[in-house]
């Protein structure tokens, strides 16, 4: 029985070890900057618009973040930085 509990256990750490990703400040922005950033990569031709949605809690949290080096606090300049700098390939940083 303790076997098969600590299989159970070995398991379930390695999926939250895949599923986890270290993330520098507020996760809020970055999520939607890291989402713009990975959606970019797919973006034939020029972009004409942009539209994003987000769950209430993470428009609450994220709204009035200041975004280190700008004097920028809203998910639009978010959405911007990410489509325009951001790279997914790292990923929540």
């Amino acid at each position: 029985m303790f076997t098969t509990t600590k299989k159970k256990y070995e398991e379930l750490l390695e999926i939250l070890k895949k599923g986890i990703t270290p993330a520098t400040g507020c996760t809020e922005p970055i999520a939607v900057a890291y989402a713009v950033a990975a959606t970019k990569e797919q973006v034939r031709g020029n972009l004409e618009s942009i539209d994003i949605q987000v769950d209430s809690n993470i428009y609450k949290n994220g709204l009035m973040v200041t975004i280190p080096g700008t004097n920028q606090q809203n998910l639009i300049a978010v959405t911007v930085f990410g489509f325009v700098v951001g790279d997914a390939k790292k990923n929540l940083e």
